[in-house]
């Protein structure tokens, strides 16, 4: 489905045909031209006052003509590149005309890196030295803003970076500000839709589309409505299913999408999946073996079938991973894992090593529930009741990981900040979002105790980098987000200094 990330490229056939159609124009041209010179010629060879005449009308003309080409640059130079240049897959064009478009005043250098990065993705394959050359121009933008960040992003997917891509692009909506340019988050939005539509990602499709969002396209709003009937949420009806395929380009390719959207019956409310045992709205979509009744046996049944599962994030849902740790406490409770350690060790003849081989045991096993937590994004501790001793060792398992991880990122950023070590901005802002990431999915597992613990370090250390940014390198589009951003948070865990800062960083008064 290259279509829905905009990389189709125009067949070839019909470009020869184009430069065929030229060519014939181009020399029908001259040949009226070079008549009617030769004409003109002998009608003014007898009147030199004539020919000064002539010579000053041409004068005029042609300045009238240059003054023309200048203001139509200026109030078409964005539409001749979205339909001329951009499909074509002729970036320099399309980045000169977006650079002096009066469509991208607020930020000429990203809007001709976004109009050539549009273009790069047109063509028929990935062009590195192209690549190269508008990661230079990037680079060196005085302040990046959404278009650069856009155009950063739609160029890893170009070279097949499609995790960097929705990386960067997901980013480019944070912006806020001066350098949040409406359009350029369209143009990252309407990726992400076609790339989770490619995906199969339909609740994602929704999600992207739902939001207010009155300038997506109208592909775009399609893959939307087709989204809401796979997922039993808010779509058009079948007549509005058909209007909005027929009005998309490339209509041929989305039949099957169709087909399929039109089979499903409209929903008149959102649907929801019932709940059982603490799932939320989640679809049992993968069933579990068959248990054994033994404590032991049945928590490695358990554990072997959720290793094996892959992605995670559509199967292990949080009653499922409370199931696996109640079987893994039974077994512990028990003694099944002692008494199985003690067997093993008889038989290996260490008899003296069976409480060690049970220690391991249960380190290897916390480990990979703590991995299955982390991947999953399931908080165990809110959904545990009475933790068993290994309940509580993999909820210590998973705090020292993700606050490892978080420690790490702002301990690092904090030490290129003070030794001002810079890097590209897009790069900058990647090294942010990675710390912000981490600090998220941190919060989300460990909840606001967690919070509070990580805050001091990472407000030190993002803050002096937001600053940095701001008073020694202008860049205010990619600084401002991280002050809110610190705002935000200070405002969760209670942070009243932090608070106080961010708000005078921001401009903001008290409330």
């Amino acid at each position: 489905m290259d279509w829905l990330q905009g990389a189709h490229a125009e067949p070839g056939r019909r470009r020869l045909r184009r430069a065929y159609v030229s060519l014939l124009v181009v020399l029908v041209g001259s040949s009226l031209s070079t008549l009617f010179v030769a004409r003109l010629e002998r009608v003014i060879q007898g009147d030199p006052d004539l020919i000064v005449g002539l010579t000053l009308i041409f004068i005029i003309l042609a300045a009238l003509l240059f003054l023309l080409l200048i203001s139509l640059r200026n109030a078409l130079g964005w539409t001749l590149a979205r339909s001329v240049a951009i499909p074509l897959g002729l970036w320099r064009s399309a980045a000169y005309l977006a650079h002096h478009s009066s469509t991208w005043a607020a930020d000429p250098e990203g809007g001709a890196t976004l109009a050539g990065a549009l273009a790069l993705l047109r063509r028929d394959a990935h062009d590195a030295a192209t690549a190269a050359e508008l990661l230079r121009r990037i680079s060196e933008c005085k302040a990046i803003g959404t278009a650069g960040i856009t155009a950063s992003g739609l160029l890893a997917a170009s070279r097949g970076d499609l995790s960097g891509a929705r990386e960067l692009l997901t980013s480019a909506l944070t912006i806020e500000g001066k350098k949040a340019l409406p359009l350029a988050q369209t143009y990252a939005r309407e990726w992400l839709i076609a790339d989770a539509a490619s995906r199969g990602a339909w609740a994602q499709v929704l999600a992207l589309g739902e939001e207010p969002w009155p300038t997506i396209s109208l592909r775009a709003r399609f893959l939307v409505a087709v989204a809401g009937r796979f997922v039993g949420g808010h779509s058009p009806t079948d007549t509005g299913l058909w209007l909005l395929w027929l009005l998309c380009p490339h209509a041929a390719r989305t039949r099957p999408l169709l087909d399929a959207a039109t089979a499903i019956p409209q929903a008149l409310h959102p649907r929801s999946f019932a709940a059982k045992d603490g799932e939320t709205s989640t679809p049992d979509v993968d069933e579990l073996p068959e248990l054994p009744s033994a404590p032991l046996d049945r928590a490695l049944v358990l554990h072997a079938h959720w290793i094996a599962r892959d992605p995670l994030h559509l199967r292990l849902v949080p009653a499922r991973l409370v199931a696996l740790l109640e079987a893994w406490d039974a077994a512990e409770a028990t003694g099944s894992i002692r008494r199985r350690a003690t067997s093993r060790a008889a038989k290996l003849g260490i008899p003296d090593k069976a409480g060690a081989l049970a220690e391991r045991f249960l380190a290897d096993v916390a480990d990979d529930i703590a991995d299955l937590a982390i991947r999953a994004t399931v908080a165990i501790s809110d959904h545990m009741d009475d933790p068993g001793e290994l309940s509580e060792r993999v909820v210590r398992v998973i705090r020292d990981r993700v606050l490892i991880g978080v420690e790490e990122d702002a301990e690092r950023l904090a030490q290129r900040t003070d030794a001002k070590s810079e890097l590209p901005a897009v790069d900058e802002w990647r090294e942010w979002t990675q710390l912000a990431k981490r600090y998220e999915l941190a919060g989300r597992l460990g909840g606001l105790d967690l919070r509070r613990l990580m805050f001091p370090q990472v407000h030190r250390s993002a803050c002096s980098f937001a600053v940095w940014l701001w008073n020694d390198r202008n860049e205010y589009g990619i600084s401002t987000p991280i002050f809110r951003w610190l705002l935000a948070e200070a405002e969760a865990v209670g942070d009243e200094a932090a608070i106080d800062l961010q708000r005078r960083n921001l401009g903001v008064k008290a409330k």
